[in-house]
């Protein structure tokens, strides 16, 4: 039997934390090996830090199992290194020379078929407080990684993420990753990385591609969007990276499109897809913005780009162009001003009086029905110019243009308004002069519908706050062209027989 023991001063261990030391640091440290025929067993203590059993055969070492942060050792049943124990702090990329010391496979300074003096690593059990990888901090991370025949297999769990990874031997291959919760971003491992933008966080991807296949991603920023899936693929570039056939599945949103992410020479980011939701009322809220409609369907053909990581998107940094679509809903709020042109749709018996007072409060409170709204338009830094708008609806259409200024949320577009006689005022007009005025000026709207349309076009401007806008109407406009001539109502006391003769007569022409 051999044993050695030291305090090692003098010695210099030249590893990261926790196994480190300077020259002039005492750690008791201690070597035991039984000599003789057959399979030698070894120990070796390093003070409290590390506790590791060890196994000879055959002249050379074959097996064994380090033991982090323990006074207590075992003896590994098969072939090969394995690593297990707690740590208060673990940087990947410092360990990353030391990992590659004990692989065999991938490592350059081992040719094939050359014996060497230590086993290859073939797993790795760790609980770590703090886990710094690829310019991420993760906080009470399990990390285990386990040796198959030409590929590691990774198991990663921690506070912000659960993830699991095939990484192949094989360069060529793309790494596949899948996880079942993900808060994104992830932190940064320092404060300073993020201030000036780099390194990049993503400088630890390498030249590898990626397949991901993930669920349960949370947007740190927006934690009413609710978990979503993810597939992608990632391909590095010379500059960056690019993440390819994304489709982004949520309760509220989905999204398919790509990104492209460099962060050589100076970050930037670009989005190309399409965002479709059904729920645009929540989709709103989750964005922490009032809903302002409800809609059955909302779409959006984007291509955005910004300065900076994919987490440094902000509004008043957006350049590129907007697509948006909307179909089958209803404005909420609309001020009185902005949806006088649509109350001839709502007149009844009842409430008449109050409509020619100017009461349109119940009418406000219910929104603005719309078959269809559109927006498009070019956008930089954040402001939309020039911002076309259309919406289409039962009782009017509208057609706009102007500025729009996402980051400061401000708009400053005119509008022309347009009301549908056909739609608009038949019913007014039956109160008011009985079926024949109706009918006549439906059959004036299909013979005059250009002059009837310029008729009931009213020209409006918004501006200021989008949130509390100025609605205006804008001067020349205030009093319409004449609109086509009708016939006028029968005389008082005579309305009723000669609008039932009118009609009998006229009703085969009509």
């Amino acid at each position: 039997r051999l044993q050695v023991d030291s305090p090692l001063v003098g010695v210099r261990v030249g590893l990261p934390a926790p196994l480190g030391k300077t020259s002039t640091d005492a750690v008791p440290f201690r070597f035991q090996l039984g000599l003789g025929s057959g399979d030698q067993l070894g120990r070796v203590q390093y003070g409290s830090r590390l506790s590791g059993g060890l196994v000879w055969s055959g002249g050379r070492l074959d097996r064994a199992l380090m033991r982090l942060d323990s006074t207590t050792a075992a003896w590994p049943e098969r072939s090969g290194l394995e690593v297990e124990g707690r740590m208060a702090h673990l940087d990947v990329g410092e360990w990353q020379p030391v990992v590659a010391h004990f692989q065999r496979v991938g490592n350059p300074t081992v040719t094939a078929g050359s014996e060497t003096p230590t086993p290859d690593l073939t797993r790795l059990d760790l609980d770590v407080q703090e886990l710094l990888a690829g310019g991420w901090r993760l906080r009470n991370a399990h990390l285990g990684l386990t040796r198959s025949p030409s590929v590691w297999q990774m198991a990663l769990d921690s506070d912000e993420l659960a993830a699991t990874a095939k990484i192949p031997d094989d360069s060529g291959r793309a790494i596949s990753l899948g996880f079942s919760r993900l808060q994104w971003p992830l932190p940064l491992a320092t404060s300073r990385a993020a201030a000036s933008g780099g390194p990049s966080p993503a400088s630890g991807l390498g030249n590898r591609a990626f397949v991901i296949n993930g669920e349960g991603l949370r947007l740190t920023a927006w934690p009413g969007l609710g978990a979503m899936n993810v597939k992608a693929n990632v391909q590095p570039l010379p500059a960056g990276v690019r993440v390819e056939d994304i489709a982004l599945h949520g309760p509220l949103m989905d999204f398919h499109g790509t990104v492209d992410w460099q962060w050589r020479g100076g970050a930037s980011t670009r989005v190309q897809g399409r965002a479709e939701s059904t729920d645009i009322t929540g989709l709103f809220s989750a964005f922490g913005v009032t809903p302002p409609l409800v809609s059955r369907q909302a779409t959006c053909d984007l291509d955005l780009g910004w300065q900076g990581a994919p987490d440094r998107a902000a509004f008043s940094l957006l350049d590129g162009h907007i697509n948006l679509g909307l179909e089958q809903g209803r404005l909420l709020n609309v001020s009185a001003g902005a949806s006088a042109s649509r109350i001839f749709g709502w007149f009844s018996l009842a409430n008449l009086q109050r409509r020619l007072k100017g009461d349109f409060a119940d009418v406000t409170r219910r929104g603005l029905a719309f078959d269809s709204i559109s927006l498009e338009g070019p956008l930089e830094g954040g402001v939309m110019a020039p911002a076309d708008v259309q919406l289409k609806g039962p009782t009017m259409q509208a057609k706009g243009q102007g500025r729009l200024d996402i980051g400061r949320r401000k708009v400053d577009q005119q509008y022309v308004v347009t009301m549908p006689v056909t739609s608009a005022v038949p019913l007014a007009a039956v109160m008011m002069a009985g079926p024949v005025i109706g009918g006549a000026v439906a059959a004036a709207q299909m013979a005059f519908d250009k002059q009837i349309g310029k008729a009931t076009e009213l020209h409006y401007r918004v501006s200021g706050d989008w949130e509390n806008p100025q609605v205006e109407r804008l001067s020349g406009h205030d009093t319409p062209p004449p609109a086509p001539q009708v016939p006028a109502p029968a005389p008082a006391g005579t309305r009723k027989g000669a609008g039932v003769n009118v009609a009998k007569k006229e009703a085969p022409g009509a």
